[in-house]
C-alpha cells in the first residue's frame, strides 16, 4: 500500500481510538486487502506477460546494434520509443481490465467503512490530516 498507507496510519494514531475502532479498523483493512489483491495480482500478470513480450523486442534491437544493422544512435532511440509503447500498453491493458477501477472501488469500500466506525470528529480530523 505504500506511502499513503503510511500517513494513513500516522492519520489513525491521532485519534485516540477506542479498542473496538481499532478492531474495526483491522478488520476493514483485512477486507480491503482481499478487495484489491485480485487487481493487484491480474497487474502482476500482465507485467510480467508484457515484460516479456518487450524483452524479445528489445533482444532483437540489441542484436541488430551488434551485428551493424543499426547505429548506437539508432539503438538507442528505438530504445525510447520501446519503452514509451511498453508505458503505453500497459497503461491501456490496466484500462481494459478496469484495474483502477477496481482498486477504486476496494478504497471507496473501505474509506466508508471507515467512515461509519469512526465520530464524525475523528472523521473530520482524519480527513484533514490525510489531505496534507
Amino acid at each position: 500500500m505504500g506511502n499513503y498507507f503510511n500517513s494513513f496510519i500516522h492519520c489513525l494514531k491521532g485519534l485516540s481510538l477506542s479498542e473496538t475502532q481499532k478492531a474495526g479498523i483491522k478488520q476493514d483493512l483485512r477486507e480491503y486487502k482481499a478487495c484489491s489483491q485480485h487487481a493487484i495480482q491480474r497487474a502482476k500478470t500482465i507485467y510480467g506477460e508484457m515484460r516479456e513480450k518487450y524483452k524479445v523486442k528489445y533482444q532483437r534491437l540489441w542484436n541488430a546494434y551488434q551485428d551493424g544493422t543499426i547505429t548506437k544512435e539508432e539503438f538507442r532511440e528505438k530504445v525510447t520509443e520501446l519503452k514509451a509503447a511498453f508505458k503505453k500498453e500497459l497503461r491501456e491493458m490496466h484500462v481494459k481490465e478496469k484495474l483502477d477501477d477496481s482498486l477504486k472501488i476496494c478504497l471507496r469500500k473501505f474509506f466508508k467503512a471507515l467512515h461509519e466506525t469512526l465520530s464524525e470528529r475523528q472523521w473530520n480530523a482524519f480527513v484533514e490530516c490525510y489531505k496534507q
